[in-house]
C-alpha cells in the first residue's frame, strides 16, 4: 500500500523489445514507439498527471479485503471484506526534453465503515475481535524522477523494488479500439514507526481509447485507472504471526480542481487531518 501511495499510484515493469513491438495494434499509426523507454516515460506522465507543471487531484476509492488461508473451510471466513478506502495524491510533474519526468507529491488516504460509510478512527477487527485504533495515513511532499533508464525514489524510508534498475517500459495490451497499460511491482520497504520491514506487489493498470496514442498533443491522457496490490496485514490491525495477507482494489479519476473532489471526503479529511491537507505541493516548499 505505502509504496503505492508515496510512487505515484504503482510502478513499472520491463517488457521484451520484441514483445512490445508484438504488442501494438495491427493499424498502427500510433505517435508513440511502445518498445521506446522514452516514449514509454512520456506515456506514464500523460496518464497520471499533466506534466506541464500543472498541478491535479488523484482521487481515488476502493476496498480492502482479508485473506486468512487458515480457514480455508468456511468461505465467508476465508475472506472478509474488511473497510473501505478514499485517497488523494496532489501533484505537479514536469517531463523534460531528454524524457525525464520528475515529480512531486503529497497523499493521504482514509478509511470507512463498509456498512455504515463512517470515517474511520477505530475498528473491530473479525480475526482477533480486538477494537483497534486506525491510524489515518497523511504522507509528505515527496519526490520521484522516472527515467528512460528507470525509476528513481526520493524519500525518508528505505525501500527496494524490482521497478528499480532497469529500462523504463509498461506492459501492453490492445482490446479492440481499447489500450491497456499496466505495471507491476515487487517491493520491500522499513516501516518508519516500528522499523520493521514489510513485502507487497502492486499492479497499475489504466484503460483508454488507442486513439489518444495517435497524437502527443495533449497534456493528459483521459483514461479509467485502477490499483491492486497484495501485503501484509497492517500492523495497527494486530495480527503479527497469524497466517494471510490483504488484497487492495482502487478506482480513480484525475481532477484539475480541488474543487472537483467530493465535499464529503474533503471536509473528512480536513477533520481528522488538519485544515491545510490541500495545501499546494510546489515544487521547493520541503513539507
Amino acid at each position: 500500500m505505502l509504496s503505492a501511495m508515496v510512487l505515484g499510484g504503482g510502478m513499472a515493469a520491463g517488457l521484451p523489445l520484441d514483445a512490445a513491438a508484438r504488442a501494438q495494434p495491427g493499424n498502427g499509426g500510433l505517435a508513440y514507439a511502445l518498445d521506446s523507454p522514452i516514449d514509454n516515460v512520456e506515456i506514464y506522465a500523460r496518464l497520471t498527471g499533466r506534466p506541464n507543471q500543472q498541478q491535479t487531484y488523484t482521487y481515488a476509492r476502493g476496498s480492502v479485503f482479508g485473506i486468512d488461508p487458515a480457514r480455508h473451510e468456511v468461505v465467508a471466513e476465508y475472506g472478509r471484506h474488511l473497510f473501505d478506502l478514499e485517497s488523494c495524491q496532489i501533484k505537479v510533474s514536469r517531463l523534460s526534453a531528454e524524457g525525464v519526468l520528475t515529480e512531486r507529491s503529497r497523499a493521504w488516504m482514509l478509511y470507512r465503515d463498509i456498512a455504515t460509510g463512517d470515517y474511520l478512527s477505530t475498528f473491530r477487527n473479525p480475526y482477533t475481535n480486538q477494537n483497534v485504533e486506525v491510524p489515518q495515513f497523511k504522507g509528505r511532499v515527496s519526490g520521484n524522477t522516472v527515467a528512460p533508464q528507470g525509476m528513481q525514489y526520493k524519500a525518508s524510508i528505505s525501500m527496494e523494488s524490482t521497478a528499480f534498475g532497469k529500462p523504463y517500459r509498461l506492459k501492453w495490451a490492445f482490446l479492440g479500439d481499447l489500450a491497456v497499460a499496466r505495471r507491476e511491482a515487487f517491493t520491500r520497504w522499513q516501516d518508519p514507526r516500528s522499523k520493521v520491514f514489510r513485502t507487497e506487489m502492486t499492479l497499475d493498470t489504466w484503460s483508454f481509447p488507442i486513439a489518444e496514442l495517435r497524437s502527443r498533443s495533449t497534456s493528459y491522457i483521459p483514461n479509467v485507472p485502477s490499483w491492486v496490490s497484495e501485503t501484509q496485514w497492517m500492523e495497527f490491525l494486530g495480527m503479527d504471526g497469524h497466517p494471510g495477507h490483504m488484497l487492495w482494489r482502487t478506482d480513480s479519476r484525475l481532477f484539475d480542481s480541488a474543487e472537483a473532489l467530493p465535499q464529503e471526503f474533503v471536509a473528512a479529511s480536513r477533520r481528522l487531518l488538519g485544515n491545510d491537507i490541500l495545501a499546494d505541493v510546489g515544487w521547493d516548499d520541503g513539507r
